[in-house]
């Protein structure tokens, strides 16, 4: 409550006029419905170099990333953070830098464990897997084949293959998956294989948040577990998704919002 507080009174042309007229503790309200996420967006930034920059920020509390991490409540931003990303950190709560690289780390995990739950055979090639991990936090996003551009998780998957790679290589190690096959030499080359046993697939599923091993066991007492894993993901990611977009008109409002989906679709276009 404290940064809204500040921030309102610093820089009140970052937030829509509905915000500011409903104050700190209602924004405050706003912004843990739904994925905990307080965006704004089309917002000038001064740079340390005495220059504006246009940029888009958004406000999470430390217990909401961690859920969406440890228990991926929404993948709203856990699914941002299945990606390569780069952060500062400005906090110096005793071991609070160890609890969140901890919590990325098991997200990681998990993202790499459901695509390779969800894939229904024992040898994937090493593009498929990575466009399955990217894609986790897109399947059921309702701004996919609207505003975003339809070949988004490709495009990143091309554009960011040697650090997937990086990220993900040890984790699969580490859930025994054989990636002696996998090869970046000349781009996404190679398969990975994994143990499609009772306790190979055991493995696998034990990665995964607890909330999200219930949703899938429930179903997955007629079918494989990965049919109704995939569902339960894209229900999360599409309800998140609609929940984000109402909260997004309200916190920066009708217009703001309107020039950021239209940047979107023109970066979609052209």
């Amino acid at each position: 409550e404290v940064w809204h507080d500040e921030n309102l009174k610093s820089q009140p042309e970052h937030y829509s006029s509905f915000a500011r007229f409903l104050g700190t503790p209602r924004v405050c309200q706003l912004q843990h419905w739904g994925p905990g996420v307080f965006y704004l967006p089309e917002v000038e930034l001064a740079t340390t170099e005495g220059g504006v920059l246009n940029a888009k920020y958004g406000v999470i509390t430390w217990r909401d990333l961690l859920r969406d991490l440890e228990n991926w409540s929404s993948l709203y931003i856990a699914g941002r953070m299945q990606k390569p990303f780069v952060h500062t950190w400005h906090n110096d709560v005793v071991d609070a830098e160890d609890t969140f690289d901890a919590a990325v780390d098991q997200n990681r995990r998990a993202a790499l464990a459901s695509a390779l739950l969800s894939a229904g055979q024992e040898c994937l090639d090493v593009s498929t897997l990575l466009t399955s991990v990217v894609g986790l936090s897109y399947g059921g996003d309702i701004r996919v084949g609207l505003a975003e551009n339809p070949n988004k998780v490709r495009n990143i998957v091309n554009a960011q293959k040697n650090l997937l790679w990086d990220i993900y290589r040890p984790l699969a190690e580490d859930l025994k998956v054989d990636v002696s096959q996998a090869s970046l030499d000349e781009g996404l080359k190679g398969v990975v294989r994994f143990d499609n046993s009772r306790d190979g697939l055991q493995r696998l599923f034990t990665a995964l948040p607890e909330a999200v091993r219930w949703k899938a066991a429930e179903g997955g007492a007629k079918e494989p577990w990965g049919l109704p894993l995939r569902r339960h993901v894209q229900a999360t990611v599409r309800r998140a998704s609609m929940q984000q977009a109402v909260k997004g008109v309200l916190s920066s409002g009708v217009s703001r919002s309107l020039r950021y989906v239209l940047q979107k679709v023109a970066k979609r276009i052209f």
